[in-house]
C-alpha cells in the first residue's frame, strides 16, 4: 500500500514588503494625515512591533527616532539601521528618567517645525499609575500631542493606557486581545453606535492570529486587515 502522503500545515504571515521599510502605499492610507498619535494593543507575540516597522516608512520628514521601552528585540535593531541608513538620529533607553532627559533634549534642540521627531515607547508597562514609565506616556501624550512629536506606543491591552492617553490619540490599532474589558473598552471609546457596532462584527470574526483592526479617530474611518486581505481594507 502506498503511503499516504501528509498535509503540510499552512502558516500565514504578514506579507512582507520587498524592502522591509518599504512598504506598499495602499497600506499606509489608514494613517492620519496630521500628527500621528497611536497606540497598538494585542496579545503577545501578534505582530505588534512588526507592524510598527511597516508604519514608519509612511511618516515623512522624521529627523529623530527615540524608542523607549523594558526590552528590546531584533525589530528594534532593525529600526536602528533603518535611521542610520536614512541619516535618522536615533536615541534608545530602557530608563524612564533617561528617557526623559533625551525627549527634552531632543524637542528643545529641534528647530523646524516641518521636522517630525517620532517617540515609541514599547514594552513599558505595569499596572500602575504611579510606575515612572506609566507617567511619562501620559505626560508626553498630554504635552506633546500638539507638537511636532509623533507617537506611538505598545501594549498588551488596551486597560493598561490612562485615560489621558486614549483621549488624546487618534490612531487606534488592536490585533486580538487577551483580556475582554480591554476590547469592551476599546469598543466603547469610539464616537458613536455606528462605529462600534461595526467594530463588534469585525472583531468577533478576526480569527487571523495576526490579523487587526484600525480605527482612525481624524476621520472616524475603520480598517481591518485579515488573513485573505492584502493589506489593511477599510469597512467603514
Amino acid at each position: 500500500m502506498k503511503k499516504r502522503k501528509e498535509k503540510s500545515k499552512k502558516v500565514y504571515v504578514i506579507p512582507e514588503p520587498r524592502d522591509k521599510f518599504t512598504p506598499v502605499k495602499h497600506r499606509l492610507k489608514w494613517l492620519p494625515k496630521k500628527n500621528i498619535n497611536a497606540i497598538i494593543v494585542g496579545r503577545s507575540g501578534a505582530g505588534k512591533t512588526f507592524l510598527l516597522r511597516h508604519i514608519i516608512p509612511g511618516i515623512k520628514h522624521v529627523t529623530d527616532i527615540i524608542l523607549l521601552g523594558r526590552n528590546f528585540n531584533p525589530t528594534h535593531e532593525e529600526i536602528k539601521k533603518y535611521a542610520e541608513k536614512f541619516g535618522i538620529s536615533f536615541h534608545r533607553s530602557d530608563n524612564p528618567n533617561e528617557g526623559r532627559k533625551i525627549i527634552e533634549d531632543v524637542v528643545n534642540d529641534s528647530k523646524y517645525m516641518e521636522n517630525v521627531i517620532l517617540l515609541i515607547f514599547d514594552d513599558f508597562y505595569e499596572r500602575s499609575r504611579i510606575d515612572p514609565f506609566s507617567i511619562l506616556v501620559n505626560q508626553s501624550y498630554s504635552q506633546l500631542r500638539n507638537q511636532h512629536v509623533f507617537m506611538i506606543s505598545i501594549a498588551q491591552d488596551y486597560k493598561m493606557f490612562d485615560t489621558v492617553v486614549r483621549q488624546n490619540c487618534n490612531l487606534k490599532i488592536t490585533f486580538q486581545q487577551g483580556n475582554k474589558h480591554s476590547v469592551f473598552s476599546f469598543k466603547n471609546d469610539m464616537a458613536d453606535d455606528d462605529l462600534r457596532n461595526t467594530f463588534s462584527s469585525l472583531y468577533n470574526n478576526l480569527k487571523y492570529t495576526h490579523g487587526f483592526i484600525v480605527y482612525n479617530s481624524e476621520n472616524n474611518s475603520i480598517w481591518k486587515y485579515d488573513e485573505n486581505d492584502d493589506g489593511p481594507v477599510r469597512v467603514f
